[in-house]
């Protein structure tokens, strides 16, 4: 069986559209998807002046996960 593909929240997101997410994504890369638990709270990454998320590793930090891929950092 293929490893499967985590859906890792962060910040608060709707259960319900994670769960859409993640079924079209299993649909998507034929392999199993799962919503894991919300990460971090993202409010301290904000700048205010640019309006936007810093990026950056620090970000991206997954709670003690390895994460051998991330998408979306």
């Amino acid at each position: 069986m293929e490893r499967p593909i985590y859906l890792m929240p962060v910040g608060a997101v709707d259960k319900g559209l994670l769960e859409a997410i993640a079924r079209a994504v299993g649909r998507t890369f034929d392999r199993p998807c799962r919503v894991g638990e919300r990460l971090v709270d993202p409010a301290y990454a904000y700048d205010r002046r640019r309006r936007q998320y810093r990026g950056g590793r620090s970000f991206c930090v997954c709670g003690g996960w390895i994460c051998p891929k991330l998408i979306g950092c």
